[in-house]
């Protein structure tokens, strides 16, 4: 009979989290460059061992993978087997007259919350190959890397372990403002430890605050309590100088609007613009439209892209690599 009574009790306080937490969800609005939290269930993640990071994180291949239930906006990602959210497999070896793209990034690469065939890195693949005529060049291919949550290191260990072996001849890198000043290997393990310690309670008062992820949010005070916005720069400059020496081609970063993205955070802009100094072939291009400012480009309670910003992201990309001239073709 105990043990019954303590079965309800837990029962009934997960259904009052849960509803917490999905009310103050779709209430919460975000501005861009604050940082992105999507906490990914652990069924839906898998450890690398080839990775000598910590807390780096892959989906399983040959999964569907669905959002957590409580988030409004319902999508499909079919990962492909190589841990991909792509339509399609990829041979390892590059087909003749092939043109190859990796993207990197976080969630907006990713594309959460769309379906896989709509995040901007397919629809880029589709103009690509129905809007361009090239000599050189029969097909394009782009292959999406990125994931939610990844910040640089991360993206970057994602190319090294999963897009090297594809011997791409482009690589576009999505970032966002938050993207500088996060690192998971500092962030991840504290944020382990908090959640240990936390009591329904605890997440209760957390949601009641308007904080839906208590355990991230104190890793991530605790974080800036301890490093400075200095030592962060240093520390993912030199992040970004370990970017592999195995690829030679042409690296391009992608971003917002200046004034849109950075505001008068000029230190984190700095930071790419000394990187893209020491690597021939690497550029900083402001092409990506204003997805947070735009109703019709994001998610009513989130700033995410929506199938509509993802394809105003992969048509500016699309312009900005033919006017750049980097795909060779007339």
């Amino acid at each position: 009979m105990k043990s019954k009574l303590i079965l309800i009790i837990v029962t009934l306080q997960l259904i009052v989290i849960t509803f917490i937490a999905r009310n103050i969800y779709l209430k919460k609005t975000d501005i861009l460059g604050s940082a992105d939290i999507n906490p990914i269930k652990k069924e839906n993640v898998q450890e690398n061992p080839q990775s000598n990071l910590k807390f780096f994180y892959e989906p399983p291949p040959h999964s569907i993978e669905n959002p957590n239930d409580w988030i409004p906006y319902k999508a499909t990602y079919s990962i492909n087997h190589d841990t991909l959210n792509e339509r399609f497999e990829y041979d390892v070896e590059k087909p003749v007259k092939t043109f190859r793209i990796v993207t990197l990034g976080d969630s907006w690469t990713y594309g959460l919350y769309v379906d896989t065939r709509d995040n901007w890195s397919e629809r880029l693949e589709d103009l690509l190959n129905s809007e361009l005529k090239c000599n050189a060049y029969e097909k394009f291919e782009v292959i999406n890397l990125g994931y939610q949550g990844y910040d640089l290191e991360y993206a970057m260990e994602r190319l090294k372990l999963r897009g090297l072996k594809y011997n791409p001849d482009l690589v576009l890198w999505l970032i966002k403002i938050d993207d500088i000043y996060q690192i998971n290997e500092l962030i991840l393990p504290k944020e382990s430890e908090v959640a240990k310690k936390l009591t329904s309670q605890d997440y209760i008062k957390s949601y009641e605050n308007g904080r839906n992820y208590p355990s991230y949010y104190e890793a991530y005070r605790w974080y800036e309590k301890n490093y400075s916005k200095e030592e962060i720069l240093k520390k993912q400059l030199k992040i970004l100088e370990n970017f592999p020496k195995e690829y030679i081609n042409p690296l391009v970063f992608l971003t917002f609007p200046i004034k849109t993205n950075w505001g008068a955070d000029t230190e984190g802009k700095e930071l790419i613009d000394k990187f893209t100094k020491t690597r021939a072939g690497t550029t900083l291009e402001t092409v990506i439209p204003d997805i947070s400012s735009n109703s019709n480009y994001h998610f009513e309670t989130d700033k995410h892209p929506n199938k509509e910003g993802h394809e105003a992201i992969a048509k500016s990309v699309f312009e900005s690599l033919r006017n750049q001239g980097l795909l060779l073709c007339n």
